[in-house]
């Protein structure tokens, strides 16, 4: 049975992704404590970028690890190219 397309990208990010421990970022406070996860993930994951429509609850202080924010409709046109 040929794959989904939600299936094919899920197995195309898995392929790229590592296993890391959840930690959670404890640095200046996010406008929402409930991403803290999510950026300390990003930040020990080495992450290249954080997916999110939300990218004002991130602005500033992912950039400044060196972390992108892109939409997810950027994040796909990514993987197409």
């Amino acid at each position: 049975m040929p794959l989904s397309g939600i299936e094919e990208l899920i197995l195309a990010l898995m392929k790229e992704s590592i296993q890391i421990q959840p930690v959670t970022y404890s640095g200046p406070g996010l406008p929402d404590e409930s991403d803290e996860h999510v950026l300390g993930l990003a930040i020990e994951g080495k992450a290249d970028a954080i997916v999110t429509f939300n990218r004002r609850h991130f602005d500033g202080i992912a950039q400044s690890f060196g972390v992108e924010l892109i939409t997810p409709g950027e994040s796909l046109r990514r993987l197409e190219s």
